[in-house]
């Protein structure tokens, strides 16, 4: 009696750790954080929705417009990459939603190249760092405008 109840029990233990397993593995869709280019070189997967924390600073018009939040949109074709706004910014009103926010290049180690588009469309180079765990983004341009982007 006791053989057959420790057999039930390991069986029991077996499936419930099968099951965990095939849990762990349909837990959901997660979005790789790397793409391997044509070339071999693997390059950072900005791809998808960011929660962005602009700050304006400096000596300028701009720090009137202070700190404010938005939803950008990455798109990334490759080692490039374009940024849209999916909201208007409410101080900012020729920012209007669907506008590029930035765009820039990627290399291995990160940005290669990376800017703002100013309300003008021209291009700010910024300078850039995406974290380890390619969940946030901290991008300055060095006089008036800098923000944090954290993956969605």
């Amino acid at each position: 009696m006791k053989i057959r109840f420790n057999i039930w029990m390991i069986f029991l233990a077996a499936m419930m750790g099968l099951i965990g397993l095939a849990y762990a593995q349909n837990a959901g869709p997660k979005a790789e954080k790397t793409i391997t280019l044509e070339t071999g070189e693997v390059v950072p997967n900005l791809s998808g929705e960011w929660d962005a924390v602009i700050e304006n600073y400096g000596f300028s018009f701009r720090t009137q417009r202070g700190i404010y939040n938005n939803t950008i949109k990455i798109i990334q074709e490759g080692n490039l990459f374009k940024a849209i706004r999916l909201e208007d910014d409410i101080k900012l009103p020729n920012k209007a939603k669907g506008s590029m926010f930035m765009q820039g290049e990627l290399d291995k180690n990160g940005f290669k190249k990376v800017y703002f588009v100013d309300r003008a469309a021209r291009l700010l180079p910024c300078t850039g760092q995406i974290d380890a765990s390619r969940d946030k983004i901290n991008i300055d341009e060095g006089f008036f405008v800098k923000a944090t982007l954290t993956r969605k």
